[in-house]
C-alpha cells in the first residue's frame, strides 16, 4: 500500500492561504467540491500523507504547484520512482 504524499512543513501557510484565495470558506467546502472525505482534506492541510491522486486533485483545485509544495523525503522519492517503473 502506498504511503502517500504530503506537503512540506514550510508550505502549510501557503496551502491555507490558497484555500481562501480560491474562494473556499472551510476545508469542508473543499471536501464537498472534490467529493473527498474531510479526513483526507484535514490530512493534506496538516502535512500528513494522502494518496497521490488526491494530492494532485487538491493541488489543481487550489492552483498550487505540486512540485513546489510537496515534501521530498526519501520515501516519497522512492515511491515516485517505483510508480514510473511499474
Amino acid at each position: 500500500m502506498s504511503r502517500g504524499i504530503k506537503i512540506a512543513p514550510e508550505h502549510k501557510k501557503t496551502v491555507r492561504q490558497a484555500l481562501r484565495r480560491r474562494g473556499y470558506f472551510s476545508q469542508q467546502d473543499l471536501a464537498n467540491k472534490l467529493g473527498l472525505s474531510l479526513s483526507t482534506i484535514h490530512s493534506f492541510f496538516n502535512g500528513k500523507p494522502v494518496d497521490s491522486i488526491n494530492f494532485e486533485e487538491i493541488c489543481e483545485t487550489l492552483a498550487l504547484d505540486r512540485q513546489t509544495i510537496q515534501d521530498y523525503n526519501i520515501d516519497t522519492l522512492v515511491q515516485h520512482v517505483r510508480q514510473k517503473i511499474y
